[in-house]
């Protein structure tokens, strides 16, 4: 489980998601303001 509040948490959150050896599920907290397109 995780909590990203910045785009740049998000996008690092995936990338060492990616990365990692071993498979499990990723559940993210995220704020509706920061999936938004500005």
């Amino acid at each position: 489980m995780a909590n990203a509040t910045t785009s740049a948490q998000f996008f690092h959150l995936l990338r060492r998601q990616v990365h990692a050896g071993n498979v499990r599920p990723l559940i993210v907290f995220t704020p509706k303001s920061g999936l938004r397109a500005r």
